[in-house]
């Protein structure tokens, strides 16, 4: 019964491509490709030659391994070495010190470091009956580590925690976010204006009214995205040793470098892969009629996410009906601000991105490329990764996280501002995909060659 409802995301139409789908060597150049681009991107917020690296040869490997290797479960040896290259930045480079730490800042990077080393020793242990209480111990570690990162690092001084912060305190108040004009932010910061959508201070507003940090907030939806895809994947094993390579496979991304960075510093990056996964797993139940929830929410958290729709209308299990279910989710969420002030939500959601000068320190390759070339690169950068997502990847829960980090790292490689959140969104939707995928391809040989099948259209 298991087996037999994952086959709802693939379809009977187009031919089999050979191997499509079970290539090991595809899932581990993937993982490798995405430690790495995580890796480099979480030492610093300004681009770096080892970062700038990382993603000029990370992104054609990474589609290299998508076209010729085909996308299947990585192997032990790959994801040790994609640990191995995470425990570097947690052990070098622990989270940012632009903030003030208290006596739980060395437990949470110390738990985080924890988590990665008890994955590796469960990858080394002889002992079947050690694995699953390493694994366990290290998901405990991470959970805490996140919950104890906020009040380890009190008041970042970065522009998004303060302007999350003020914004849900005035909309407790009954202030118009978009309306601000001038945020009390650390100096040469935005300053002007709610840049994202509305969901970001709605949800972070849980936060701030509950335990004074809209981190808070960010991190229970992130904590809940991960438990939940990690829930459904053991629910849906089909014998001890997958459900221990899926629970591995889900520490993996729960430990990517640049997690602990992510919820200390407020990006949304959070909350948009929180509301995905969630969106993910209810794809994997009864409920996947409902996905379109998280996914409505993933939308109105921040805009360059509406360049997954074509992607969710397209993909068997979502299609153009459910899609269009999360897009106007997403605009219901955004209407009340911006029938409240339109003109103060264009400019501070579509003007603000559209005219801001290109940053020299984007980790990206815009300031690289001509001056014509640019925003064709752009384009170019996204329709690669629609074209690999739509033609190359199979048509699973598993293919479409996959496919949301290539369309993603498609759009991210030339933009004009490209930073570490984005990148670290990028490498764990991909990482995610490949714990799904643990369990799609260990289905029974003729589930496994419909669930791989490419399809042209639903």
């Amino acid at each position: 019964m298991r087996a037999a409802r994952i086959t709802q995301f693939a379809t009977a139409a187009g031919p089999q491509r050979a191997g499509a789908g079970r290539s090991g060597w595809g899932a581990d150049l993937l993982l490798v490709a995405a430690a790495v681009i995580a890796a480099t991107c979480s030492f610093s917020t300004t681009s770096a030659p080892y970062n700038m690296a990382a993603i000029a040869l990370g992104a054609p490997l990474v589609w290299f391994a998508v076209v010729r290797l085909g996308v299947g479960a990585p192997r032990p040896g790959a994801i040790g070495l994609a640990l191995l290259i995470t425990l570097v930045p947690q052990w070098l480079r622990p989270p940012s010190p632009n903030v003030h730490q208290t006596a739980f800042y060395p437990w949470s990077v110390a738990l985080g470091i924890a988590a990665v080393v008890l994955v590796l020793l469960s990858l080394w242990s002889a002992a079947a009956r050690v694995r699953p209480g390493l694994l366990f111990a290290a998901l405990a570690a991470m959970v805490v580590a996140i919950i104890i990162t906020v009040p380890g690092g009190t008041h970042p001084m970065i522009d998004v925690w303060d302007i999350f912060q003020q914004s849900a305190a005035v909309v407790f108040h009954g202030v118009n976010p978009y309306e601000i004009t001038s945020f009390d932010v650390p100096a040469k910061q935005t300053a002007n204006c709610f840049n994202y959508l509305p969901a970001s201070f709605l949800v972070s507003w849980i936060g701030w009214i509950s335990g004074g940090d809209v981190r808070y907030a960010e991190a229970a939806v992130l904590l809940a995205g991960w438990l939940a895809l990690g829930g459904l994947l053991l629910r849906r094993a089909q014998s001890e040793r997958i459900r221990l390579q899926a629970l591995t496979m889900v520490l993996v991304a729960m430990t990517l470098a640049g997690s602990l960075r992510v919820a200390q510093q407020a990006w949304n990056e959070s909350l948009i892969l929180g509301f995905l996964l969630l969106g993910a797993a209810l794809l994997l139940t009864r409920y996947a009629g409902w996905a379109w929830v998280g996914f409505a929410l993933a939308l109105a958290t921040k805009q360059h996410v509406a360049l997954l729709l074509p992607l969710f209308a397209a993909w068997p299990g979502i299609g153009w009906r459910r899609a269009g279910y999360s897009a106007l989710g997403g605009l219901a969420i955004c209407a009340p601000w911006v029938v409240w002030n339109f003109d103060r939500f264009k400019t501070c959601t579509v003007d603000f991105f559209l005219t801001i000068p290109a940053r020299q320190d984007s980790i990206s390759l815009w300031r690289f490329l001509p001056h014509g070339l640019q925003n064709i690169a752009v384009l170019a950068g996204l329709l690669i990764g629609y074209l690999l997502a739509l033609r190359y990847l199979p048509r699973t829960v598993g293919g479409l996280l996959i496919g949301c980090g290539l369309v993603l790292m498609g759009f991210d490689l030339s933009n004009k501002q490209t930073f570490e959140n984005q990148w670290w969104l990028c490498a764990e939707l991909i990482v995610c995909g490949l714990a799904v995928r643990v369990i799609e391809t260990a289905a029974k040989p003729e589930v496994a060659d419909a669930v791989d099948r490419p399809a042209a259209t639903r």
